[in-house]
């Protein structure tokens, strides 16, 4: 009975102690990984919403902004039409987002969604920091902590502008605090229960199972060890994951862990294509296999034509959804060619593996042509995009960087040249 209990302290001291720092290490980084990219994401939902609560008043009623007063009333115009009072559109677009709004002209709100008693907070000033930050620098800001009245909010504030430039007002998103950390603690509870849950597998386990528990457990310490330092691609003994009991579950749901946050980490979160980091990797693991074996590879940068146009004119969502379609058609065309990631904005890099120059050039066209073809529709309005490649043959002898930048050099030959074309020579 002696010789149990000291086995199981030691099982303790050795496993289980160690998996919970390892448990909190990893929950730490998956949480303060997880609230950078919320309030990274909260930041971007209210920065467009702002901007494009600006770009629906400019459509909507052309000119300056400009105030009239008089000893009673104080009316807002933009352009010729009153916008003072008229809080239907800021209404209804809080409806549909849940995000609150307020149009101040200079530092006085005009038009709001947020209420106090009853009665909304028209007439009201902002603070003097926001006064400074935004309408005397002429700077939007994102606050992490805003206080309006008791609640907390994340705050975005854009300023306004005249077409003189004159900065004559301001325009406020936000969203309750309180709100963004209870979705936080939601996504990490299952997180530590898991965790807590594989503990206590483990020390009932280990009674019986000793030697093999330890084994096993030391190829999950070292697992999850390298996950928490950023090494996605580790593989994890595949006794473990031939096993049909407790063990067997809990390195499975390592696995799905470990597949969770690849996709989290390499995964591009508009398109849902590789990223840039995943490219980055995959291109450095073709130039390895390419210098051993002589396979045969290339490498193309393609760039969306006037992307920039296309969000000035119709707006960022119609960009998001322009951007979705071409990468759909990418990633379709690549399945069994090779692969094909975000690179950066409207830029994708595509990598052609087993395939000479000619042939990728050939499925280039093909893109090109149902990129071209495409029928999209934005707010009952057509758009149409093309796509300009610049490609080139990979050469093992040369650094990725090498490689990537003479793809690059062509694409810019492609885009002073005309656009809409495929470069694979220099010029």
């Amino acid at each position: 009975m002696n010789k149990e209990k000291g086995l199981f302290t030691e099982l303790l001291v050795i496993t289980v102690i160690p998996l919970m720092i390892l448990a909190i290490t990893v929950t730490v980084l998956c949480n303060e990984r997880f609230t950078k990219t919320i309030y990274g994401q909260v930041e971007k939902e209210l920065k467009d919403i702002a901007v494009s609560v600006l770009d629906t008043y400019d459509m909507a009623y052309p000119g300056n902004y400009t105030m009239v007063e008089d000893e009673k009333t104080i009316r807002v115009y933009k352009g010729k039409n009153e916008i003072t009072g008229d809080n239907t559109f800021i209404d209804s677009l809080k409806e549909d987002t849940g995000i609150d709004i307020t149009i101040y002209y200079y530092n006085t709100r005009i038009l709001t969604t947020l209420y106090n008693d009853g009665k909304r907070l028209v007439g009201t000033y902002c603070s003097s920091v926001v006064e400074n930050d935004v309408l005397e620098k002429k700077k939007s800001n994102f606050y992490k902590s805003v206080y309006l009245g008791e609640e907390e909010y994340f705050a975005y504030y854009q300023p306004v502008f005249n077409a003189d430039n004159e900065c004559v007002g301001i325009v406020f998103t936000g969203k309750p605090v309180a709100k963004i950390k209870k979705e936080i603690n939601m996504n990490l509870i299952p997180l530590v229960t898991v965790i807590i849950i594989f503990i206590l597998i483990i020390v009932i386990l280990c009674l019986r199972y000793t030697n093999r528990i330890l084994k096993y457990i030391k190829s999950l310490k070292n697992f999850m060890g390298q996950i928490a330092n950023g090494n996605l691609s580790t593989e994890l003994n595949a006794e473990i994951l031939k096993r049909n009991d407790e063990i067997g579950t809990m390195g499975r749901s390592a696995v799905e862990m470990q597949n969770s946050l690849r996709v989290y980490v390499e995964q591009d979160v508009l398109t849902k294509i590789n990223n840039r980091r995943y490219g980055e990797k995959m291109l450095s693991k073709i130039l390895r296999e390419s210098q051993k074996n002589g396979v045969k590879f290339t490498v193309a940068i393609g760039d969306i034509d006037y992307f920039k146009k296309v969000n000035d004119t119709y707006g960022h969502e119609c960009g998001d959804m322009v951007l979705k379609k071409v990468a759909f058609v990418l990633r379709k065309n690549m399945q069994s060619n090779g692969f094909v990631a975000r690179w950066g904005g409207e830029e994708f890099l595509l990598v052609f593996y087993d395939c000479d120059l000619e042939k990728s050039v050939e499925i280039l066209k093909n893109i090109s042509e149902e990129i071209n073809n495409m029928n999209m529709f934005y707010d009952g309005k057509e758009v149409s995009i093309t796509m300009t490649f610049g490609v080139t043959q990979g050469d093992s002898s040369k650094k990725e960087h090498i490689i990537i930048k003479e793809a690059d050099d062509r694409l810019y030959v492609g885009k002073k040249t005309g656009r809409n074309r495929i470069i694979d020579r220099n010029v």
